[in-house]
């Protein structure tokens, strides 16, 4: 439906009406349909022309806008309008919460909004008489404002995203940053300072990014999108060295060595006093403390046994009840080689399979032994035995492992050495310099 009005002729729909007849049905027919009348006074601007182009969904009363610049995020129009970023998404809800999308320079965002538009209904009265007829159509034209894009139409609209430099280091970073920055952090429309330092929190402090970023300024307003900022530098390290130019160089004041002096070995040591007489050649001494017993020494020296300690020592006559103090007992004599240390209770780890069960004696073994070198140490058993005690080891020795523990001894196995020391001759072995020239008697150290 279209309708014109000129000298009192109203065409609807091709039709005229005309004169005092056409003007009330035509405002009778106005009043049936429910139309309000708009002046050109309800298309006016009532808030203030955006200054470019801007989203569509843009808050319909903004009378404050932001025209964004190169560089600028969310936070910098925010600011400018002295609003708050719930304010800012509200008016401008085409934009993306990360000021990413839809976020482009030269736009138009809202920062400000003044009173919603109104709309005031038209109310008509009509008084009619038989011989007349009278009409009155009155209105009242609303306040509307159209978005800047309904009155400037978008005919093309290319989006575009930020361009990301490829190069290293970056070429877009900010001003004043150190030379020897090794690692940089890209800026987006969402980012702040604080989230870069919370980004990159186990290695950036916050005095970090502002002294290595000093085109940020103290308070972060410098941040800029679309640049590179350093968040890592160089380690420096650094020496101060005296130099003096004017004479020869002057070094420090050697200290003499002093070697620490030990006391002479005394050969002709004689324990003195013991409780009875010592076996000839015993080579160690035990010097008993008040309250000794004999428990004391072997768990002071636990290589022997305590009927080797009796052997050596036969004025006890078995009875270590208590041992004389400040008195000198023989714990080693010559010709008999201590026994390894060993434990009763089963210890860890052993191997796998696992030793006898009725295993009484256990011995951890260390860096080069073998089952040979074993057998020789401890003098009471045979090969076999060990490999029949230990099948893990395997029937020629070559799964013995070092750190492990392995049987030595079963119920009735001796206690003390049973085969005679093994002893090689001084022209087959290599000998350390500065051996007794009267040894007669030698044990080989394995690797």
């Amino acid at each position: 439906m279209n309708f014109t009005k000129s000298s009192h002729q109203y065409l609807l729909s091709g039709k005229t009406l005309c004169g005092e007849y056409g003007q009330l049905a035509m405002e009778s027919l106005i009043r049936t349909l429910g139309i309000v009348v708009l002046t050109a006074q309800a298309f006016g601007l009532a808030a203030a022309q955006a200054p470019g182009p801007t989203q569509p969904n843009t808050a319909a009363n903004c009378n404050k806008w932001y025209l964004v610049k190169a560089g600028d995020g969310c936070a910098t129009a925010e600011a400018a309008g002295g609003i708050t970023a719930d304010q800012f998404f509200e008016w401008n809800p085409d934009v993306s919460r990360d000021c990413v999308t839809n976020f482009t320079g030269g736009y138009a965002y809202c920062i400000g909004v003044g009173a919603a538009a109104s709309t005031t209904t038209s109310k008509t009265s009509s008084t009619t008489s038989k011989t007349s007829s009278t009409s009155k159509v009155s209105t009242t034209a609303p306040t509307i404002t159209l978005p800047y894009s309904t009155r400037f139409p978008v005919t093309t609209w290319d989006i575009t995203i930020p361009t990301i430099g490829i190069d290293f280091p970056p070429k877009e970073t900010q001003a004043g940053q150190p030379t020897y920055c090794i690692d940089w952090h890209f800026v987006t429309g969402a980012d702040s300072c604080q989230t870069i330092v919370n980004r990159y929190a186990t290695s950036l402090r916050m005095d970090d990014l502002l002294d290595w970023n000093p085109g940020l300024l103290d308070d972060c307003s410098g941040l800029q999108v679309g640049f590179w900022v350093c968040i890592r530098i160089q380690p420096e390290a650094s020496i101060t060295l005296t130099f003096n130019p004017t004479g020869p160089p002057v070094l420090p004041t050697e200290s003499p060595y002093t070697p620490t002096t030990f006391p002479p070995v005394d050969t002709s040591f004689t324990p003195t006093p013991t409780q009875g007489p010592l076996p000839k050649g015993c080579l160690s001494y035990y010097l008993a403390k008040a309250g000794d017993r004999c428990d004391q020494v072997l768990a002071a020296i636990p290589e022997i046994t305590s009927e080797q300690f009796f052997a050596w020592n036969p004025y006890l006559n078995g009875d270590c009840g208590a041992l004389w103090a400040d008195n000198y007992y023989c714990v080693a004599v010559q010709g008999v080689v201590i026994q390894p240390e060993t434990v009763t209770g089963k210890p860890s780890p052993t191997p796998a399979p696992p030793s006898a069960t009725n295993c009484a004696a256990w011995y951890q073994t260390s860096g080069g032994d073998d089952c040979d070198l074993i057998v020789a140490m401890f003098g009471r058993f045979k090969k076999a035995d060990f490999i029949s005690w230990n099948p893990a080891v395997k029937s020629d020795c070559s799964g013995i492992k070092d750190d492990v523990y392995y049987c030595v001894g079963v119920p009735g196995t001796p206690t003390t050495r049973t085969d005679p020391v093994p002893t090689s001759s001084v022209t087959t072995i290599p000998r350390q310099t500065g051996i007794a020239k009267d040894c007669v008697s030698y044990w080989q150290v394995s690797t």
